[in-house]
């Protein structure tokens, strides 16, 4: 510690003034020779780099080449919001058959206070969960422009058609019910 301080002091206390030529000339040397090794160390590196970047890019080209997507399992290959629809099934099957882990499901079903024979159950459940299966299952096409699997939301548009046409069937009841009533009580009015 001692030896570090007195460094620490001559540096502090450098005059160059003090210096003899020898010093100079070997204070010199040293700058010289400390720029070439450092010149030489870049020079080196940079001569290294476009090899480095050439063992890189075949690198990625031979990884990007042996990765076919047929070798990769199907849920790697499905989007996000397909995992979302496949994973909301898997909840739906589960708590249909009584393994759910949800702690709602699990609450709910603890705490009911009737006790239902499962079979009956599931008469009643069985025609009810396929239909919802087959309305919430989302089938896959292949998109002619861009190659990719994309789900096939032409039964959900039809289905939100049918659901308008007959809220427009259901409206035009009720408006010709209120036109019957104000028909009737115009008629009523003016007799």
């Amino acid at each position: 510690m001692r030896q570090m301080l007195d460094v620490f002091n001559r540096i502090r206390n450098f005059d160059p003034r003090k210096l003899t030529p020898m010093q100079i000339v070997v204070g010199i040397a040293a700058a010289i020779i400390a720029i070439f090794v450092v010149w030489q160390i870049i020079k080196l590196f940079l001569s290294l780099l476009p090899i480095a970047i050439g063992i890189l890019g075949i690198y990625l080209a031979y990884r990007w080449l042996s990765s076919n997507a047929e070798e990769l399992p199907e849920e790697m290959t499905k989007s996000k919001n397909e995992r979302m629809v496949d994973e909301a099934l898997a909840n739906v099957k589960a708590a249909s058959s009584g393994t759910a882990t949800s702690p709602t499901v699990e609450g709910i079903a603890n705490t009911s206070a009737q006790v239902v024979d499962e079979a009956a159950v599931d008469e009643v459940i069985a025609p009810a969960q396929e239909e919802a299966e087959e309305n919430l299952a989302v089938k896959q096409i292949i998109n002619p422009e861009t190659g990719f699997k994309e789900p096939d939301i032409s039964r959900l548009i039809e289905r939100e058609q049918e659901k308008l046409k007959e809220a427009d069937r259901v409206n035009e009841d009720v408006m010709s019910q209120i036109e019957k009533r104000r028909q009737r009580l115009l008629g009523k009015d003016g007799k």
